[in-house]
């Protein structure tokens, strides 16, 4: 695929596909691995995820620490799991 050719659509306006690639990119260039944990949303509906970034071969660290973290927010987001579940526990409207 071509830089460029897709393009999607946040708050309105049109953005290069490849721009939400920029935060992995500043990672992985210089060999640091790195996961994205997504969580809850918060009051206002908004999702919310945590970026972990390790030293070079710490992939399994990483992955470690993911996999202790996920259950923990679960209980923070009310316990559901499910999506629009908010932090403090409520559901998100819609």
């Amino acid at each position: 695929m071509l830089a460029g050719s897709r393009s999607l659509a946040v708050d309105g306006d049109e953005r290069n596909f490849f721009d939400q690639t920029g935060w992995a990119n500043l990672t992985s260039h210089v060999g640091l691995p790195s996961l994205v944990v997504p969580v809850p949303q918060n009051t206002a509906g908004m999702p919310i995820s945590l970026q972990f970034v390790g030293p070079a071969y710490s992939d399994r660290i990483l992955l470690s620490l993911a996999e202790e973290l996920v259950p923990l927010l679960d209980v923070a987001g009310g316990g559901s799991g499910q999506p629009g579940t908010v932090l403090d526990g409520r559901k998100a409207e819609g």
